[in-house]
């Protein structure tokens, strides 16, 4: 998923940290939506499994929205399944503060930097 650089973490430490807290605070709230709407299901349909694929049929057009380049449809679908199932495993077996790890995790390597070599320019 292309994102687009924010040119205010050259600004100093401070913004860099505002930015991972900000990325903190964005796996936080999804981390608790996710988990609501996972209970909500599980509450309906009284069965883990059952609440697992409900899931993953619920949230995997929120996870292939946007994410993927136009072409590939069938294989979106299938990365994001894999996706979503494995996030909904992780709030079914471990819980909030496992999802919240997880999603913050993913959000931070989605910024990372495209390599660890700090001598070129794609490093910093």
């Amino acid at each position: 998923m292309p994102l687009s650089f924010d040119p205010t973490v050259l600004l100093g430490p401070r913004y860099v940290l505002s930015g991972i807290l900000a990325q903190l605070a964005n796996a936080i709230t999804s981390s608790m939506l996710a988990l609501v709407g996972i209970v909500a299901i599980l509450i309906f349909v009284k069965r883990a499994w059952l609440a697992w694929l409900a899931g993953v049929a619920t949230l995997v057009w929120v996870v292939i929205q946007g994410t993927f380049s136009p072409g590939t449809p069938m294989l979106d679908l299938a990365i994001g399944c894999g996706i979503i199932g494995l996030f909904i495993g992780v709030i079914l077996r471990w819980g909030l503060l496992a999802t919240i790890a997880a999603l913050f995790t993913h959000f931070m390597l989605l910024r990372a930097p495209l390599t660890t070599d700090i001598t070129s320019w794609q490093g910093f």
